[in-house]
């Protein structure tokens, strides 16, 4: 089991990960794909805040591509800020 933040409900929902996946150049971060939450397809997430990187898509393999091609345009420290600002949100 992984877990996905519910950003209506403010609370850590969670869901069954269907494959695990991991980023060169952000090697201290896993990632997982699993069934999207309140919609139909496939959604790539980030473990430790459980924030998606992308939602909605057809396939386990889109969803984890998609989201490959997307991180591959944040910067390690990028991607550390929005860590940060997701775990301070969800402390509220």
């Amino acid at each position: 089991m992984a877990l996905i933040w519910d950003t209506e409900k403010k609370e850590m929902i969670k869901v069954r990960s269907l494959k695990n996946f991991k980023v060169p150049h952000l090697p201290d971060l896993d990632f997982f794909v699993h069934k999207s939450y309140k919609r139909d397809g496939f959604t790539a997430t980030e473990r430790s805040t459980g924030s998606s990187v992308v939602a909605g898509k057809t396939s386990k393999v889109e969803a984890e591509l998609q989201a490959r091609e997307r991180l591959n345009t944040v910067t390690p420290k990028k991607m550390q800020e929005m860590i940060n600002a997701a775990l301070k949100e969800q402390r509220r």
